[in-house]
């Protein structure tokens, strides 16, 4: 797969999860070749917009991103996959990000002090739910309230694979979220509480995420805390991005 192709596929993936989440929540969302979209609420961790396709589409994206951006005149984020949009007229601030990606070869494990393990049960959501809460240090989240934010219905999704660390006490300690979709593994919603960072944890988690598919290419969008881990597991830059984001 190709560079533009690939980061193309990557944006398209991250689509896919959004849907699949939303309707876990039940928050209705569309797409065509040039955007995703959603007009209902939802979490703000979740985008409203992610433009799709290539740079062919570029008049199509601003069209639409404006078209949304004014539709809705609360809190949003769009993604830029082509970095195309200027949107600070209406509010936004653009934050630069990146694309990664991990070709796919053979897994070196990471050892950690317990295991690595597939989310079946709605339990295990809602224990993977507060981690992730935790991890991302973002106390908010809670007013959603018990899978407010990541709806039991993920887990029929055979596309959705959510891998958790935990200790040698069965606590759960780390997880992540793979998308298998367009030829592509995304990884999402990579968390670990900061009580057991730099254990192995984080690492041993998404590694198992990237074998949902061992076959096909990894990519994700790492935070900058995250990024040094993300290079030492084999993942690379493989294309600039913006995300448009406006505050409530």
């Amino acid at each position: 797969m190709l560079a533009g192709e690939l980061r193309a596929a990557a944006a398209a993936n991250m689509a896919a999860w959004h849907t699949s989440c939303l309707n876990a929540l039940h928050v209705a969302s569309s797409s065509d070749q040039a955007m995703w979209s959603t007009d209902g609420a939802a979490p703000f961790i979740f985008l409203s917009g992610i433009t799709l396709g290539g740079p062919e589409h570029t008049a199509d994206h601003r069209a639409r991103a404006l078209a949304l951006a004014r539709r809705r005149p609360g809190g949003m984020g769009i993604n830029d996959t082509w970095s195309s949009l200027d949107l600070a007229a209406l509010g936004f601030e653009r934050h630069e990000e990146t694309w990664f990606v991990r070709e796919p070869r053979p897994v070196s494990a990471t050892p950690i002090d317990g295991h690595v393990e597939r989310v079946t049960s709605v339990e295990g959501l809602q224990e993977y739910e507060t981690i992730h809460h935790a991890g991302f240090e973002t106390p908010e989240l809670h007013d959603y309230g018990p899978l407010g934010v990541y709806g039991p219905g993920i887990l029929d999704d055979s596309a959705m694979h959510l891998m958790v660390s935990r200790d040698t006490a069965g606590t759960m300690v780390s997880g992540a979220m793979a998308y298998v979709a367009e030829g592509v593994v995304g990884i999402y919603s990579v968390a670990t509480p900061p009580d057991y960072r730099r254990r192995g944890y984080g690492a041993a988690v998404t590694l198992a995420a990237v074998q949902a598919a061992p076959g096909l290419p990894a990519v994700l969008q790492p935070s900058a805390m995250g990024e040094s881990m993300y290079r030492a597991l084999g993942f690379h830059p493989l294309a600039p991005i913006v995300n448009w984001i406006r505050l409530p």
